[in-house]
């Protein structure tokens, strides 16, 4: 079960939905469900192995009924966050994906129309509303000739989206699935993990070392109590993570940096870590460092560790050919995947991420578009639950 949902009791709820595939004004037909986490997961689940969009049709309507219910929070919590896990998976078709986000926006419909007593009971979360919004930007940019979405929705979701979340600079921007994401949705996102400090790390030019090191010594603190702590580090309008894991076997804390843009051979990798590892970056070894970024073809490559006052371990891979402007969402999902996962020393936290690198090169273009379009989402609806007192629907 995903962190802070915990569904003690069934749950019921209304469809919100006709018994026909548009919102006309036929008497709505109720269905009265008990919505547990494990029959949501189940449903879930189903749709992973139906074979085709025809099969998951019905199942995918119940999650969305389920996600829309506002009365019922947990579990629309849990269905929203399992059918943005369905979008980014990737053994689901784009025939499904399509029939997903067709489904959204019938729902949607349905529950503005407000012609039945039921609509006041549903919304649509603003997660889910932002992942239909990037769906239709996409179709846009693809010159889809048959688009699910079309131009008039996208506009119309996204002034929505504008005005409920206010991040970014217009509704046009909060829907480009290449926007760069704002520090509230990397801190809202990092504050709901067990590991995660929300406090961003600036490392730019004018920001007081002194603060630096109080953020960084800070972080080492935490990880002494708790065996992890992992930060947003941000340099030169890009985001990292930085990783404090204690060493349960000698007590102390190492640093980590995973860097999703910037790749390094095997021998820059090795003379960043000598240079690291001395503590300090005198003249000499300044020059290196300019070397190194001419010699690698980096947009920078900078004494990080100089900076923070510690040695670092530098993890680096270029991540992100297929999605411009993705470090936020990639570290985003990495960090959740370091939250759930059991890592005992420094050793295992390596491989674990040099593992997630390798799965990561391993997606073909378009789903790991999906994953970060997914992300992105979920920042949203996370931007706007902590701004409304956990609320994670939509205002009419």
């Amino acid at each position: 079960m995903p962190a802070g949902i915990s569904i003690a009791q069934p749950v019921n709820y209304l469809s919100p939905r006709l018994p026909g595939d548009t919102p006309t004004g036929q008497r709505r037909r109720l269905r009265m469900v008990e919505s547990t986490a494990s029959m949501i997961d189940g449903l879930t689940d189903s749709v992973l192995k139906g074979s085709r969009h025809a099969d998951c049709r019905n199942t995918l309507e119940v999650l969305i009924d389920i996600a829309t219910y506002r009365k019922g929070p947990e579990a629309a919590l849990r269905a929203e966050q399992n059918l943005l896990r369905l979008y980014a998976d990737p053994s689901i078709s784009s025939a499904v994906r399509r029939e997903m986000i067709g489904q959204l926006l019938e729902a949607q419909a349905v529950i503005a129309s407000k012609a039945s007593s039921n609509a006041e009971h549903f919304a649509m979360p603003v997660a889910l509303l932002h992942l239909a919004a990037q769906y239709g930007r996409m179709e846009i940019k693809n010159d889809e000739p048959r688009p699910v979405v079309g131009r008039a929705a996208v506009d119309d979701m996204g002034n929505r989206l504008a005005d409920a979340v206010s991040v970014g600079d217009g509704a046009a921007a909060i829907v480009d699935t290449q926007r760069f994401v704002t520090g509230m949705e990397i801190q809202a996102s990092f504050a709901k993990t067990e590991c995660g400090d929300s406090d961003i790390i600036d490392l730019s030019d004018d920001i007081d070392a002194g603060a630096i090191k109080r953020k960084v010594d800070a972080l080492t603190a935490a990880a002494q109590r708790n065996g992890m702590a992992v930060a947003p580090l941000f340099i030169a309008d890009h985001y990292m993570l930085l990783i404090a894991k204690k060493d349960e076997a000698s007590g102390r804390c190492a640093l980590i940096t995973v860097d999703t843009s910037r790749a390094l051979d095997k021998q820059a990798a090795l003379e960043l870590g000598r240079l690291s590892a001395a503590g300090h970056v005198d003249a000499g070894a300044r020059q290196r460092l300019q070397w190194l970024q001419r010699e690698s073809d980096e947009r920078f490559l900078l004494d990080i560790s100089n900076r923070v006052n510690r040695p670092l371990i530098m993890h680096c891979s270029r991540l992100q050919t297929n999605v411009p402007n993705g470090c936020g969402p990639l570290i985003v999902l990495l960090l959740k995947r370091i939250d759930g996962a059991r890592l005992d020393d420094v050793a295992a936290t390596e491989r674990y991420i040099a593992q997630q690198f390798d799965e990561w090169r391993s997606f073909d273009a378009q789903t790991q578009q999906n994953l970060v379009m997914a992300q992105r989402a979920e920042m949203i609806g996370d931007v706007y639950e902590k701004r409304n007192d956990g609320h994670r629907f939509i205002r009419d």
